[in-house]
């Protein structure tokens, strides 16, 4: 959890009756929404486009009219609120630290929970609620974390073709699409412009992709 959020009484109930429901199922999100306006989703589970390297969070900025009242199977868990078994961890290891401290380590430890080969479902009876303005868009001290990361992603998980449509994907992205979505001037500002080539920058600087600690053992026998 997030220290942002705020969660209906019954939240981790929820999550484990669904996680049990299943030994494929690894990771459970809850539906989230934002605390100011508790009918508007924030999330309910998150959709990868593998072509593009781009995910996203279904039912975002949506009113809650039960169409996320499934359990349906999801692609990331997206990281203000989820739950995941301890075998997770100890099979694909912590989230990884090179994605801080700002995003997408959510989408990059889903992945690998997915490429492990198990589940990752909605809880639609599970409530979060995230206290943020819908709609906020980054700061500006963010946008060189956020273009950063999502370099780690594509070099991390992407093979060739993914690789070239994911870069075209992310430049497109952050140089126009991002601005013009913002509806705010300061993203079309030389500050906006000088941190996404920085987030760029450091992104392909990065070279040690190396193992990432798994949880001790005795997490998957409740000690500790």
């Amino acid at each position: 959890l997030d220290n942002d959020t705020l969660v209906d009484r019954a939240f981790l109930r929820e999550l484990v009756k669904v996680a049990i429901t299943d030994p494929q199922i690894w990771g459970v999100a809850p539906k989230v929404y934002y605390a100011e306006y508790p009918d508007i989703l924030d999330s309910a589970g998150g959709k990868f486009y593998k072509i593009l390297f781009h995910a996203r969070c279904l039912g975002s900025l949506k009113q809650d009219r039960e169409q996320y009242n499934a359990m349906i199977d999801v692609d990331w868990i997206p990281g203000c609120a989820g739950f995941f078994k301890p075998e997770a961890f100890q099979t694909v290891g912590y989230l990884d630290q090179r994605f801080t401290p700002y995003a997408p380590e959510d989408v990059d430890f889903s992945l690998r929970v997915k490429q492990a080969g198990f589940r990752l479902v909605l809880a639609p009876s599970a409530r979060v609620y995230h206290r943020r303005p819908p709609g906020k868009g980054f700061d500006l001290s963010k946008i060189k974390y956020s273009v950063r990361g999502r370099v780690l992603l594509l070099l991390k998980h992407a093979g060739l073709f993914e690789m070239l449509t994911g870069f075209v994907w992310l430049i497109f992205y952050a140089t126009l699409y991002a601005p013009i979505r913002s509806r705010a001037l300061r993203y079309f500002s030389a500050r906006y412009y000088a941190n996404v080539f920085l987030g760029l920058r450091d992104g392909l600087k990065e070279k040690n992709f190396g193992d990432i600690p798994l949880a001790p053992k005795y997490l998957l026998r409740g000690e500790g």
